[in-house]
């Protein structure tokens, strides 16, 4: 039966490469750089509001004439300034459109007519107004997000100097460019970096005439997750204990739906699956250290907790595993060339028991081999593993008891990757 792996319809061959991420926590800085590269040539750590940080931060626009810089506060604040000072000009309070606060602005830019602004808001409406009165000249529009995406995704907007086109940054490490009312109506997301340890992006106005945008960071810690080394039963066999992994610029465990791993030429790579539409390769401990790959499209994505876990084998063949039976199988170079059918757990489990599979890339036998592990079922007995063909995950063998590592429960499990037979990676939530 021929199915089309949702998500996989399309892949961009778009390599993003980040360096290595440092263990400190990233400076509130203000940055100048490009759409596709926030930060890339000048930082600086700007004076804010008496009492106000990056956090407070609801809103960023720029007055392109003579580039005075508009922040926006979560009190109705507003600080006319400078990239050095936010608060060089003056600080004043704007008015909201009625029934509306703050906290549900999205983005405010300004237009090329004389003191003309358009903001956004997590209704999905935009009004036009001025700089301090922001519904003064128009009543509310709908707006349109790019599919998948939704108003909680988006850090920040701008319309830029020379096109006009709204570009919009989203947290997922995308951007998209439209009109106000439709926000991809001209480019569909493609990705942007973040300059290394500049912390995420809290708000974004373009700066100049060229195209540049500065950007305000929070002050926060890069997000990590973590791992352990093990065995095929016993999942942290004490090789190394648990360790921290660093994951993409921009990314989150939110947002990680399957861990995947593979041995090439005596070398362990790491795949992790993303929910926004990538895929990142690296090692154990920085899982883009080999880079970032872009597969979204047009159809739906994966409900929250429809993929059990993702297993790759070494010669590149992918199997998703849903929770209601179906395993989708692809190569990962042509992941919109899908196919699957109905899996049977193990003897005695559920679907939704399982919470990691793994390839065991075992090339004695006529199919991959795939290791599956059932939950610890809140506690009540010890995690088991099974192992079999794709269709029917105990063929080779009945279920065996194991373990985790040491104050760590099968929910905590982010993905299971089986680098050899025998030789298992866990990665686990951190909170």
């Amino acid at each position: 039966m021929e199915r089309r792996l949702r998500g996989f319809l399309r892949i961009v061959a778009l390599m993003v490469c980040v360096g290595d991420i440092g263990e400190s926590h990233a400076q509130q800085l203000l940055s100048v750089g490009r759409t596709v590269h926030v930060g890339k040539y000048i930082t600086t750590t700007p004076i804010y509001p008496a009492g106000k940080t990056a956090d407070n931060v609801v809103a960023l626009a720029l007055d392109k004439n003579d580039k005075r810089i508009f922040t926006y506060f979560d009190n109705t604040d507003v600080c006319v300034g400078n990239i050095d000072d936010l608060t060089a000009v003056h600080c004043h309070y704007y008015t909201m459109p009625t029934g509306l606060k703050p906290d549900k602005l999205l983005g405010i830019a300004f237009t090329d007519k004389e003191f003309e602004s358009i903001s956004w808001y997590s209704n999905q409406t935009y009004y036009v107004g001025n700089h301090y009165d922001l519904d003064a000249f128009a009543a509310p529009q709908p707006f349109t997000l790019p599919s998948r995406l939704s108003v909680s995704d988006i850090v920040g907007m701008g319309i830029h100097p020379y096109t006009g086109q709204v570009h919009t940054w989203y947290k997922n490490g995308q951007f998209s460019i439209g009109t106000p009312s439709d926000l991809d109506y001209y480019q569909k997301p493609e990705p942007y970096v973040i300059e290394q340890g500049y912390g995420a992006v809290q708000g974004v106005a373009f700066y100049g005439a060229d195209g540049s945008v500065a950007a305000l960071h929070k002050n926060e810690v890069i997000h990590r997750i973590s791992f352990s080394l093990g065995e095929s039963e016993w999942l942290d066999s004490g090789y190394v204990g648990v360790q921290h992994a660093e994951l993409p610029i921009g990314f989150t465990q939110d947002q990680v739906f399957g861990i995947s791993a593979q041995k090439i030429n005596h070398q362990e790579r790491i795949i992790t699956w993303y929910s926004s539409g990538y895929y990142s390769i690296g090692t154990f401990s920085d899982l883009d250290a080999y880079g970032l790959v872009a597969f979204y499209d047009d159809m739906d994505e994966y409900e929250e907790g429809e993929v059990l876990d993702v297993a790759v084998t070494n010669d590149g063949m992918v199997y998703v595993y849903l929770v209601y039976g179906w395993v989708e199988m692809c190569e990962i170079q042509d992941l919109g060339a899908c196919y699957g059918h109905q899996f049977s757990p193990a003897a005695g489990e559920i679907n939704g028991a399982i919470f990691g599979v793994g390839a065991s890339n075992n090339v004695l036998h006529p199919y991959e081999p795939i290791s599956a592990w059932y939950n610890d079922n809140q506690l009540t007995r010890p995690i088991q593993t099974s192992i079999g063909y794709p269709h029917d995950l105990d063929a080779l063998t009945n279920k065996i008891s194991g373990g985790l590592a040491p104050n760590k429960r099968s929910n905590d499990v982010l993905g299971v990757g089986l680098i050899q037979p025998g030789f298992t990676v866990t990665y686990y939530r951190l909170y």
